[in-house]
């Protein structure tokens, strides 16, 4: 994992409201040191000063047993609340990212590192508001047709890497669309390269997708969605995603499968424009992770003269991090500042 999960995590310290981080080989360190007494002393302190639990019971019990449970929980954990005010500031939100292109660049921790990696992440929106589950719709549908189109060509066919792929994303009310790929022959600045050119190209194919084949692809949506949860953990799985994400919206899927219905290739192509490729709207946050050595790759690479940042909007720094997130507005979240309530 080494680069890409590196990319990963930074793509989180780029792009979400609360982060707390350090790297693997600072935290061997601080494990190893750890005394018994200082981590009894750290789960006081945190009882002390007043904690926030968040509890969902499901399965085969009424209200008056959830009430028992809860209250035998907090008895042992202290009746000490944060406040209203501390409560809201530790709520997860999602940063906006810049209109353009915005390239995020490191170095890779290990020295022995022999991978480089990128994750390409391309804005989409929020699920907030009068268009929210449509998008999510509309989203899950454009993952679906172009998912396998992406492996085809960059794993597949120009063999970047071992792991390449594509994702949607979606978290705190935020979505996007997520290519990551890792390669022990590529470069970083290569890997997107070659993703974005993908990109690029495919609309012209998309576009040119028959009414059949646009079908196939909304009833195969239409039957995954249609699945129900196979059992009583993966029930409790979905509905604490949505305690965590604090949208508490337990008919999602149906609402998501009735929008499914009326989508249309117009839909699609619309969302790939805004995303992807219109200036006015496109928002693409590229983290690389390099490999030490890897400009004396000699391939695949640029053709000679080429300039790795060529095209690139802003340029970013982890020493600069701070303040580009400073500077970033906040994507609009569920409206409830608590947590929501089953």
């Amino acid at each position: 994992a080494g680069a890409l999960q590196t990319a990963l995590v930074h793509l989180k310290l780029a792009v979400r409201t609360q982060t707390a981080f350090y790297d693997r080989l600072s935290g061997v360190d601080i494990v190893e040191a750890l005394r018994p007494e200082e981590v009894s002393a750290h789960a006081q302190t945190l009882f002390d000063q007043g904690s926030f639990t968040e509890c969902l019971l499901n399965g085969n019990l009424g209200p008056e047993d959830a009430s028992a449970i809860s209250t035998e929980l907090r008895k042992h954990l202290g009746n000490a609340s944060l406040s209203k005010a501390d409560l809201s500031a530790l709520r997860q939100s999602v940063l906006s990212v810049p209109l353009g292109s915005t390239v995020y660049a490191l170095d890779a921790l290990d020295p022995a590192e022999r991978n480089s990696a990128v994750v390409l992440y391309y804005e989409v929106g929020t699920t907030v508001g009068p268009r929210g589950i449509r998008d999510v719709a509309c989203l899950e549908l454009l993952e679906l047709m172009v998912q396998q189109k992406a492996f085809d060509q960059l794993r597949t066919k120009e063999q970047l890497g071992y792991t390449v792929g594509l994702n949607s994303y979606r978290a705190w009310a935020a979505q996007a669309i997520v290519i990551y790929a890792r390669s022990d022959l590529a470069s970083a600045d290569y890997l997107d390269e070659r993703a974005e050119a993908f990109i690029q190209s495919h609309l012209t194919e998309l576009n040119a997708t028959s009414d059949e084949h646009f079908e196939n692809d909304k009833q195969a949506l239409l039957h995954s969605l249609a699945v129900r949860d196979a059992d009583l953990d993966a029930q409790t799985s979905r509905m604490w995603q949505e305690f965590e994400m604090h949208e508490c919206n337990f008919h999602r899927t149906a609402q998501v499968q009735d929008e499914v219905q009326s989508l249309t290739k117009a839909d699609i192509v619309d969302m790939y424009r805004r995303t992807f490729v219109d200036a006015a709207s496109r928002r693409k946050l590229s983290v690389w992770v390099r490999a030490p050595g890897e400009d004396g790759r000699e391939t695949p690479r640029r053709k000679a003269g080429a300039r790795p940042l060529a095209g690139v909007d802003h340029v970013l720094t982890p020493d600069r991090l701070h303040a580009w997130r400073a500077d970033r507005d906040v994507l609009p979240n569920a409206d409830d500042t608590l947590p929501c309530q089953a």
